[in-house]
């Protein structure tokens, strides 16, 4: 089996023994308008 690996500032290698995996965005101290957008519209979304 091919275990997928991603690149940033370390490799990420994801595999089925992995432990919980959090992939989220790096900002700067006031955070990035377009992501608090997506996250804002994805949850008015999961509430209906």
């Amino acid at each position: 089996m091919s275990i997928p690996t991603y690149s940033g500032l370390e490799p990420l290698r994801i595999f089925p023994g992995a432990n919980f995996i959090n992939i989220g965005e790096r900002t700067n101290i006031t955070g990035s308008t377009a992501f608090r957008k997506l996250i804002r519209e994805r949850i008015q979304q999961s509430l209906g």
